[in-house]
């Protein structure tokens, strides 16, 4: 049995099985966008990686053994499950600090919105696809309402972040809002924090790991650079979504 700790991502220790290790690292590589755009400009590239990696093997050591390490991110669960055995996990996500939400009742949601809200009740990572102009704010809105845990809402620029207050407002009544931004406003007390991932340091992320336990990430394949995902993956809420 391989020991498996779900955290902010997934460790597996002392995983040996080279077969097994090519095909996760296969999968967990992708084309750098960054490098193909660069590439058809006719930019240069030589700094640029070709390819992005979502895994990473380390060691670490506990109570003086050094063990090797494999790091995943934690929307490979189901497929890990799949290659290993791993009826044995330890999971150490932030469940957050509960609160309750009470809808205004203004919106009433699409069946195709209600029918993503009916799948997140037994999933707690995922990802939902919708088009533009489908609600899918609102309908994050509501995914944090029925989690009954303080959230955080992750964008990756200031005007998708004033749309998804406004949205909130809308949705969900005397709500206590937070910003991280330029400006930071927040706290513990607040029910929503709105965040830009490009001010969320590490620090920051620290503290709000202690009481978060669901987390949005609103257009969430702009955040396949390295810079966007290495932030992503040290977010440790129970909860974590990904709307695109």
């Amino acid at each position: 049995m391989i020991p498996i700790v779900l955290t902010n991502c997934i460790k597996i220790y002392d995983f040996t099985d080279e077969n097994i290790r090519g095909i996760i690292k296969s999968e967990l590589t992708a084309d750098n966008p960054t490098y193909t755009q660069a590439k058809k400009m006719g930019y240069r590239t030589f700094d640029i990686p070709k390819f992005l990696s979502f895994f990473l093997e380390t060691t670490e050591e506990i109570a003086g053994k050094v063990y090797t390490l494999f790091i995943v991110p934690r929307g490979y669960l189901k497929r890990l499950k799949e290659l290993v055995n791993c009826d044995y996990i330890v999971d150490t996500t932030q469940a957050g600090h509960s609160i309750k939400l009470d809808l205004t009742g203004n919106i009433e949601l699409r069946n195709y919105q209600q029918a993503a809200l009916d799948t997140t009740v037994n999933e707690t990572i995922g990802l939902i696809e919708a088009p533009a102009g489908s609600g899918k704010t609102i309908l994050g809105m509501h995914i944090i309402q029925s989690k009954g845990k303080k959230a955080l809402w992750i964008t990756h620029t200031h005007d998708l972040l004033n749309q998804a207050i406004e949205a909130a407002n809308i949705c969900i009544k005397d709500l206590k809002i937070g910003t991280i931004s330029a400006k930071k406003d927040w706290s513990s007390d607040c029910d929503i924090i709105f965040a830009t991932v490009q001010s969320l340091t590490p620090e920051i992320i620290y503290q709000l790991n202690t009481f978060i336990g669901t987390t949005v990430i609103d257009e969430v394949h702009h955040y396949a650079s390295s810079v966007f995902s290495e932030v992503i993956m040290q977010i440790n809420s129970k909860h974590l979504y990904g709307l695109t």
